[in-house]
């Protein structure tokens, strides 16, 4: 009010009254100031204490998101590695069986040519050995003189690498692995031999065991656990025996031709492989695990090795679910 007074009073009263004004404003306007600094400062404080509530909230969902695909991955690659090692079990174990059912007919053979009895008892192993299609045996010209087949008997087959590895190899502890072939009778197969030795060491022929796909389909069959796998046999030489499930074109692949996870995983020497984001032959990306199947108990100049595989897309599917959310 003084202000509004000072205009009424004389030069000097106005004057004097003036700066009073002035001062009085230049507190009123310092106290506000003041009073808006201490209203502020809380107010900047609590912005600063929400951001950095949310910001450390954001880093610790990101945090358990990362932390989750990284467990489903590697809960995944422990469990494609065990129903790899499931398949390498069992066929470790009937190859094994089968390498003994070889060794005991080639000491047994004396190279002369068999007659119905043996036929007989070739066809009675062939029904006790889970996987075989096909037992017989080559004399030195690889002319088959006796076999659970009688539609085989007498051909010749000197020119199958069954028949030939062997025989170049000429050792009686090893046991030959044949890549993958259509046989005479229409069967994609793999034949297991072993080359027999007269006493003084005179080449007398080899005895033989192809195998039987029927039978490694549904063992394949039995470890995929959810319809976005597959599995598969291949020969260490890179010629892909089995793929179940089944598709067209695959069979008798060549894995070794561009730079797949198979010649990978030969190349790095080991006998387990994982590959979390593998491009395969039809160049898709898949989660593969790969076991070599090389029983300690046998001596293979080659062996197989099996893959099982998943779609990363649908592994990850519970994580891209939260992820939305």
């Amino acid at each position: 009010m003084e202000c509004a007074r000072f205009t009424e009073a004389g030069a000097g009263t106005q004057s004097h009254a003036a700066s009073r004004c002035a001062a009085a404003a230049i507190t009123k306007g310092r106290d506000a100031m003041q009073k808006q600094q201490r209203l502020g400062a809380p107010l900047l404080f609590q912005w600063v204490i929400l951001i950095a509530a949310v910001l450390i909230s954001g880093l610790a969902l990101g945090l358990d998101l990362h932390q989750k695909r990284a467990r489903l991955q590697a809960d995944e690659q422990q469990r494609l590695l065990a129903q790899a090692r499931v398949v390498e079990h069992i066929l470790s174990r009937n190859l094994t069986a089968l390498d003994k059912v070889l060794e005991k007919l080639a000491l047994e053979w004396d190279g002369r040519r068999a007659g119905r009895e043996l036929n007989s008892r070739l066809q009675t192993l062939e029904e006790g050995m889970p996987g075989v299609r096909s037992i017989f045996l080559l004399d030195a010209d690889g002319t088959i003189l006796a076999s659970n087949r009688e539609e085989l008997l007498g051909k010749n087959f000197a020119h199958r690498h069954y028949f030939q590895a062997p025989k170049r190899g000429g050792d009686a502890t090893t046991l030959y692995v044949s890549p993958p072939f259509r046989s005479s009778l229409g069967t994609f197969t793999i034949n297991f031999s072993r080359s027999v030795h007269a006493s003084g060491g005179r080449f007398l022929g080899v005895v033989t065991a192809a195998l039987d796909p029927a039978y490694f389909s549904p063992l394949l069959d039995s470890v995929l656990y959810t319809p976005d796998m597959w599995a598969s046999l291949t020969h260490s030489d890179g010629i892909l025996y089995l793929r179940h499930p089944w598709r067209e074109g695959y069979e008798g692949r060549d894995l070794t031709l561009t730079d797949t996870p198979f010649s990978m995983h030969r190349r790095s020497g080991r006998s387990v492989s994982f590959y979390p984001a593998a491009t395969v032959a039809n160049g898709e990306t898949r989660l593969l695990a790969l076991r070599d199947i090389k029983p300690a108990a046998l001596h293979l100049d080659r062996h197989l090795v099996v893959a099982i595989s998943r779609d990363p897309k649908a592994v990850l599917a519970p994580w891209r679910e939260d992820l939305i959310l």
